[in-house]
């Protein structure tokens, strides 16, 4: 089974949220996605349901989350 690899939208959202939860953010995240919080960006982006997308794609989900890993930017 192929994994889903993140766009673009979706690496941004994934920045952004660990940007605001620090370190642990991935382990904050599936606490999110466990509880299904949506949670909003302090700029009011769309960042939740982009997070929420990935969580109910099959293809990543929970378990793609901590196997993830940002790509090297440059």
């Amino acid at each position: 089974m192929a994994r889903h690899k993140p766009d673009a939208y979706e690496i941004a959202a994934l920045r952004s949220y660990a940007k605001e939860f620090g370190r642990k953010w991935k382990e904050a995240l599936s606490l999110d996605w466990y509880n299904a919080r949506l949670r909003v960006a302090e700029d009011m982006s769309n960042r939740g349901s982009i997070l929420h997308g990935l969580r109910n794609n099959p293809d990543f989900g929970p378990t793609g989350l901590y196997n993830f890993r940002f790509p090297k930017e440059g």
